[in-house]
């Protein structure tokens, strides 16, 4: 690890993330109410309307509420960490017995290569707003949390896929067949030789998908897709309602991109800098983690 600097700075960046979420929001100049302030007076004097630009108050400026941009950078931290790892967590749960089921059994096999023919014809952006923008998705309570599932489980067969390739990669060793003639159970195969040759490119792949997974999230909020919102009923005559977003993810700065991209382009700016850092940050992570396993099969 002495010489391995990407490891070094893809740690740095995690632990710097998860104080950031847990302890950033306790920061002195950090508004955890997110007040909205209508009107603000510059140093000339002139009186501003939000969004306020980058200033002293306002290091990275404000949204269209007059709401700081770096406390809400700041607040979201902690539902993009939560909602990445879920999506991740969740996704090689279920996709790491399905790859190793499908060396052992056809029946698994099939449904793996069902799940990727599928799959892989259709971008997974557009499965995804297929999927959540079905009406009991759209005014389920549960919102996110089938918001989580789904991201998670429809690259499930992607992952199952790289696992299976691995196993079988695996599997052609010699020393495989040299424990099967002395007698060792699958399940003792498993778990002597397949899941310590396996592990160490899982925590790589796993590392990586927390990046593809945040990209993911962030172009869904370019096109307004954000991952909690709520309903609330307007004053007209006859029934009314309209969604109102209640996250506070950095894609949520996306919200009139196409607006603020000529108005207030700090807006827009400060989250695409945070999902860019974000995404960055755990592709160094993991091939800082690839280069260690790798160094070290290299002394075996």
């Amino acid at each position: 690890m002495k010489r391995n600097r990407q490891l070094k700075i893809g740690i740095g960046f995690l632990v710097f993330l998860i104080l950031l979420a847990f302890v950033g929001p306790y920061l002195p100049f950090v508004d955890q109410e997110l007040e909205t302030k209508g009107m603000l007076q510059a140093e000339d004097g002139e009186m501003l309307i939000p969004p306020f630009p980058p200033s002293g108050e306002y290091w990275f400026g404000s949204d269209h509420l007059g709401r700081d941009i770096v406390s809400r950078l700041i607040i979201g931290t902690k539902e993009v960490l939560v909602v990445v790892l879920s999506v991740v967590l969740i996704r090689y749960i279920v996709a790491v017995p399905l790859g190793l089921s499908s060396y052992y059994y056809r029946s698994a096999n099939r449904l793996l290569q069902f799940l990727n023919q599928v799959l892989s014809f259709v971008p997974v952006i557009f499965i995804v707003l297929l999927l959540i923008n079905m009406p009991y998705l759209i005014y389920s309570e549960y919102r996110a949390v089938w918001m989580i599932l789904i991201l998670a489980l429809v690259e499930v067969g992607r992952v199952a896929d790289v696992i299976l390739k691995q196993t079988v990669e695996i599997s052609q060793k010699p020393y495989i067949e040299t424990a099967i003639v002395s007698g060792n159970s699958p399940m003792q195969i498993l778990r002597r030789y397949f899941f310590p040759q396996l592990f160490p490119q899982v925590a790589v792949n796993f590392t990586l998908d927390i990046s593809r997974v945040m990209f993911l999230i962030g172009q869904l909020g370019l096109i307004h897709v954000f991952i909690r919102h709520k309903l609330e009923s307007l004053p007209t005559m006859a029934p009314a309602f309209k969604m109102v977003n209640t996250s506070h993810a950095w894609p949520v700065l996306f919200k009139q991109a196409t607006y603020d991209i000529f108005i207030s382009p700090w807006i827009p700016f400060s989250g695409a800098v945070a999902i860019t850092l974000f995404v960055v940050g755990f592709y160094v992570l993991g091939n800082g983690i690839r280069n260690y396993y790798e160094k070290k099969q290299s002394y075996l």
